[in-house]
């Protein structure tokens, strides 16, 4: 693809709020110390490793910062007891929000199962969450969910690729980017 039709995808992405153009992108916070993750995303992570295993790809491991991006989505869907991928705003915002500036992730979201066995079950059985879940790029997962006022349970798992790693290679942020991509399924 030439630098044309890259630019172009990037802008298009860019205007439908799925990407960020890379100077607009913050370097994500450090933490000031370790964040105790659930066990419910450490349980989804092994979960989705051995899934990957299966496949030939390397695993995966919880990480806070998406898992915070995932919470927020949970949140957001049992509280207006609706299962949707933009009802917390797009990913890539929220990503941003919870300081991830990852080139590439992905989310899958689901409504009323009862425990992490049978989210995981329906994402496998699903070919769309389950490519999300195979996805090359990703190294780390995020995984939350919320009580609804309907007595339902709302899931929201995030998927991202490793965090840009900062070079000196004389940009002007510091940072080296590849073409920013979000799947949503």
């Amino acid at each position: 693809m030439d630098r044309l039709a890259v630019a172009v995808v990037i802008a298009v992405l860019c205007a439908a709020g799925m990407a960020s153009t890379p100077a607009a992108v913050a370097a994500p916070a450090k933490p000031q110390k370790a964040e105790r993750l659930p066990a419910e995303a450490v349980a989804a992570a092994k979960a989705v490793s051995g899934l990957r295993a299966a496949q030939g790809l390397p695993p995966v491991k919880a990480d806070a910062t998406l898992t915070r991006a995932a919470d927020e989505q949970a949140a957001a869907m049992a509280a207006a007891t609706t299962m949707s991928h933009t009802i917390a705003g797009d990913l890539g915002s929220r990503m941003r929000k919870a300081g991830s500036a990852a080139p590439a992730a992905a989310e899958n979201v689901a409504m009323g199962q009862r425990d992490l066995a049978e989210v995981m079950a329906s994402w496998t059985a699903s070919s769309g969450h389950l490519s999300n879940m195979l996805m090359k790029q990703v190294t780390r997962l995020g995984l939350a969910r919320r009580k609804g006022a309907d007595g339902r349970l709302y899931w929201a798992m995030v998927l991202a690729a490793p965090e840009p790693v900062p070079v000196a290679d004389g940009s002007a942020d510091g940072f080296r980017w590849g073409a920013p991509f979000l799947v949503i399924r």
